[in-house]
């Protein structure tokens, strides 16, 4: 696993084993390995939870086609066990047939038809995803439950009132084509001659050279800072030192950076396929725009426009990021179906 990546799970490990819970790891071979990181091909992970799942009544599983999932679903199977599942997007058709690999697609139609055939249930992050994977199917049960936020509210800072000067508009994730930044730099150069862009993440080399052409082509480049992996908690003063977060994605289950971003009080713009989006249409918490140049600069302009708005839009987004996206909201939909699943006699 990438140096960074470990960084940023250490955090999370040492709290989880401060709150009681049991942490295992496991290497993943070949070490240093892009395709084995992956897909998560550990062998010794594979046979561990194989071996283990007569330990629980429930295995739910996150995300689809790495080998850990493929072992946890088949170990549930042998012991009786209810599998659920979290997909993160990955059983969309979006992601199944995505151009590429023949052999890949294959793989994953045939992944996912043994995953509805033997998941009990599939907490889904959006309509959307729900959607996008399921279609007019009935099985199996399926439920949508955002993904909740953690430490996102934690010491979130009151919302500061900038009622002049260049708008700070940002973005935080992979940098990589189904993202549309080139949309996202366009669109901030025809918005405004002054507003500033913050690029955080990193991607692959040639398409994040194609994205710093384009910055000069289209004026930018002076405007942009690139920030590479932003690890762990320093998520935070990213998120609180921006006017917009700005999501152009071609396609989000979810969006959960975006959600970070309502988390710390900044109002956020998605574009129409992203699963995000039906929290701020729901709440008007934020702004839905087509994933184009012109989608996104007419809603950067709006916002610059109207810096009223833009304050009440920072209130709004904290406190429906609060309502919707705790970790309490989470476990009152959860919970309720992991005990329909196991039974009244564990409830």
């Amino acid at each position: 696993m990438a140096a960074h990546a470990v960084e940023a799970l250490r955090p999370i490990q040492r709290r989880l084993e401060e709150e009681g819970v049991g942490v295992h790891t496991f290497p993943i071979v070949p070490a240093k390995s892009r395709k084995a990181e992956r897909w998560g091909v550990s062998p010794a992970l594979a046979a561990w939870v194989i071996r283990n799942a007569t330990s629980y009544n429930i295995v739910h599983l996150h995300g689809a086609w790495g080998l850990p999932s493929v072992a946890a679903a088949v170990g549930a199977r042998r012991v009786g066990a209810a599998s659920v599942m979290s997909p993160h997007e990955s059983l969309t058709a979006y992601d199944v047939y995505r151009p590429g690999n023949y052999f890949r697609i294959l793989s994953k139609i045939g992944l996912k038809a043994f995953y509805l055939q033997r998941l009990a249930l599939i907490v889904f992050a959006s309509e959307l995803e729900a959607r996008d994977t399921l279609g007019g199917a009935t099985r199996p049960e399926a439920v949508v439950v955002h993904h909740p936020l953690g430490s996102a509210f934690e010491a979130a800072p009151a919302p500061v009132s900038r009622s002049a000067g260049p708008l700070v508009v940002g973005y935080l994730g992979r940098l990589h084509p189904k993202k549309n930044l080139e949309a996202l730099i366009a669109a901030v150069a025809k918005a405004s001659e002054e507003a500033k862009l913050l690029i955080a993440g990193t991607g692959d080399k040639g398409y994040v050279d194609k994205l710093a052409r384009l910055a000069v082509k289209v004026g930018m480049a002076e405007r942009m800072e690139w920030l590479g992996f932003v690890p762990g908690d320093q998520r935070w003063p990213f998120f609180d030192g921006l006017d917009i977060f700005a999501m152009p994605s071609h396609y989000e289950g979810f969006g959960m950076a975006g959600a970070e971003a309502m988390a710390r009080g900044v109002p956020t713009i998605v574009s129409q396929s992203t699963g995000l989006g039906e929290i701020i249409q729901r709440h008007a918490s934020g702004l839905i725009a087509a994933p184009t140049t012109d989608g996104f600069a007419e809603a950067i302009k709006s916002l610059d426009r109207d810096r009223g708005f833009l304050e009440a839009l920072k209130v709004r987004s904290l406190s429906i990021a609060r309502l919707e996206l705790s970790m309490e909201q989470y476990a009152e939909k959860v919970v309720p179906y992991y005990k329909g699943l196991v039974g009244c006699e564990l409830c």
